[in-house]
Formats: C-alpha cells, sequence, structure tokens
C-alpha cells in the first residue's frame, strides 16, 4: 500500500463515520433526489467524505486550503495530493479558505452545504454566515462534529444553536448535523451549554438506519 493510500483510507474516516454520511445523504435524499443536486463540502483533507458525496450528488465543490496546522501531524502538500489522485471527475476543487471560496460560488444556487473546516466556535460561525447565502430556498446545510470536544467546550453545537432552530435540527450517528435553515432561533441558547444531560442540553432529532429509513 502506497503512502497515498495510507492517507486515504485511514481512520480519519471510520466505518461508523462513513455509515452516519450514508445516513445523512439517505436522509437528504427523502427529501430531494440528490443525484440532480449540487453541494459543497468545506474542509475536505485527503477526500474520503468527498468520495463519498460524489458518488450521489451531481457536483460536489470541495473547499480546503491545504495549509498546515498544528492540529494536523501529516504534510499537508501530501495530503492534497493524495487528494488530488482520488478526486472524482464532477468534483470542483476550490484551493482557498473558507470565507474566500464562498465568494466564488452564486447566491442562492447550492442544495446542500457541508460544513467540516475549523471547529473554533468564532470560525464555525463566520462559515455559516458565508455560506448561508449560497444556499437555495429550498436547501439544506449541516456538517460535523456536533459534539466535538469536551463536554464543556462544545464548540460546533454551541455555534450551530446560535444560528438554528434546535428543533429544526438532526443529528447522526457520526456527529454529523443537519438542518434546513428556514425558522431561525426565537432567541439564542447562552453560550457555553453542557452536553451531559444537563439543564441546557441542547436535543436534537436523531436519525439511525435500521431496517429501512427511521426517525427517532
Amino acid at each position: 500500500m502506497t503512502k497515498y493510500h495510507e492517507i486515504f483510507t485511514s481512520s480519519r474516516v471510520d466505518p461508523e463515520n462513513t455509515m452516519g454520511l450514508y445516513d445523512l445523504i439517505n436522509y437528504l435524499n427523502y427529501h430531494f433526489d440528490v443525484s440532480k443536486a449540487n453541494m459543497v463540502e468545506v474542509g475536505v483533507y485527503a477526500g474520503q467524505s468527498t468520495h463519498i458525496f460524489s458518488q450521489y450528488f451531481k457536483r460536489v465543490h470541495a473547499v480546503d486550503p491545504w495549509k498546515n496546522f498544528e492540529e494536523y501531524p501529516e504534510n499537508m502538500r501530501v495530503v492534497e495530493k493524495v487528494f488530488d489522485r482520488f478526486k472524482a471527475p464532477n468534483v470542483i476543487k476550490h484551493k482557498k479558505t473558507s470565507v474566500e471560496a464562498a465568494k466564488d460560488i452564486k447566491d442562492k444556487s447550492m442544495d446542500f452545504i457541508y460544513l467540516d473546516a475549523r471547529h473554533e466556535m468564532e470560525y464555525v460561525l463566520e462559515d455559516i454566515d458565508a455560506w448561508l447565502p449560497k444556499l437555495k430556498d429550498s436547501g439544506w446545510i449541516g456538517g460535523h462534529d456536533f459534539y466535538l470536544h469536551s463536554q464543556h467546550d462544545p464548540w460546533v453545537a454551541n455555534a450551530v444553536v446560535q444560528r438554528f432552530n434546535i428543533d429544526d435540527i438532526v443529528c447522526f450517528q457520526d456527529c454529523s448535523w443537519l438542518t434546513k435553515p428556514i425558522n431561525p432561533p426565537e432567541k439564542f441558547i447562552v453560550e457555553g451549554f453542557s452536553i451531559d444531560g444537563g439543564e441546557n442540553f441542547p436535543s436534537t432529532k436523531l436519525f439511525r438506519r435500521l431496517d429501512g429509513m427511521e426517525f427517532l
């Protein structure tokens, strides 16, 4: 196995994460025909999840600056080469930061946007605000790692519930989240809620594949 295959098949996309993405796609396909839809993935790394999306969506815009950060032990130049090697024909590469790449996409042109870039709260809010105008009125937005980090510092969840109604958010077994942004929250949930079942625990809908499509 070459170093490229080792990176592409690394544990960053384990079986549980893969199943979560397939469930998310099935959930979306229940609401619209994803084979005719255009989407954006922000934060693609080596393109494992991009590869999954490309099998179902008509066109995938893949956004990543491929810059070295301390949290990534791999050389991002090598990771970018892995992405290039496995990129499907219907994937359009945008080697830019999230906010810069959003300027290249026409407003109200995308059916789905998936955010998986930097997970600090300020950056998640920045990504949401930059990409929401790019969604069609019928579009959906989601991302990864809703409950990432410690129970006292759930950055992604804190950001998402500032922008979207918690009752409209669906979570998946890989901690992906999804919502159709048609009902803005009546008021912001206080930043810093606990995700250990405390008073401010954000209770979301859950989706799990059993014998068929089941909403829990």
